[in-house]
């Protein structure tokens, strides 16, 4: 049992993309991953988490039934739906992520936020882990990876700088904050009008620190079909290694 710190802890779970990139007939969330959907994958691993209250999963429009179908009836277990709520995704994943906040109404300022993509199912509890600690010590946290590459930023086809690769990192998801931090930074960008390239961009717009944790290279997000193929070969080897079925 994992010591708690705080009062709850939600987790908001953008699922409302398409599946352009994945060139699929489907939402790429719908899509099989060593037998289990990609969604499925990524809401096991917070449905078993003690210190996870509630899990958001914002959705298109005409996928409720199939989300309830595919996924929920055949994977979780009466307790684990118990914790995961649907709400109807926007037009953009950031429209989404503020649609999903209207179903914390009972949490308060100090409660934990986690967002999460949908499409990350290979997220490991050392990395969920990291981030509410990160919550807790700063506020606000993004679990990145430090880049392993020289970064060019480019206009018009030529190179304008080289950027430090010592300060550059790739982040990745889970973010998190306090809930009423998350909320201001949302509604000001509302207000403004404001677009940001991740969740936590948001936050940093209003003159917040946000805590640097550990991510980790399995923690891909699939977007093309070859990030299927890279997800899969991982689940078999860490199927193979620990001599059963994850």
């Amino acid at each position: 049992m994992r010591e708690r710190r705080y009062k709850k802890t939600g987790v908001i779970i953008p699922a409302a993309g398409s599946a352009v990139r994945m060139k699929s007939a489907v939402n790429k969330q719908f899509l099989m991953l060593s037998g289990m959907p990609v969604l499925a994958r990524t809401l096991k691993a917070f449905t078993g988490r003690d210190d996870i209250d509630r899990i958001v999963v914002a959705l298109n429009g005409d996928e409720f039934e199939l989300f309830r179908e595919k996924i929920l009836s055949p994977y979780f277990s009466e307790e684990e739906k118990e914790k995961i709520k649907t709400v109807r995704g926007g037009k953009d994943r950031q429209e989404s992520v503020f649609h999903a906040l209207d179903a914390f109404g009972d949490f308060e300022a100090d409660d934990i936020l986690l967002i999460h993509d949908g499409a990350r199912p290979l997220v490991s509890g050392k990395v969920i882990d990291g981030v509410i600690e990160g919550v807790n010590q700063a506020g606000a946290a993004v679990c990145a990876l430090a880049s392993k590459n020289t970064i060019k930023m480019v206009k018009d086809g030529r190179v304008v700088e080289t950027l430090p690769r010592e300060s550059l990192y790739e982040a990745q998801t889970p973010q998190g904050s306090r809930l009423s931090v998350f909320r201001e930074a949302a509604q000001k960008a509302e207000r403004s009008g404001i677009s940001g390239t991740d969740d936590v961009s948001l936050i940093e717009r209003i003159g917040l620190p946000v805590l640097v944790t550990d991510g980790d290279e399995k923690n891909i997000k699939i977007t093309v079909p070859a990030d299927l193929v890279f997800a899969e070969a991982v689940l078999q080897n860490t199927e193979k290694n620990s001599g059963g079925m994850i």
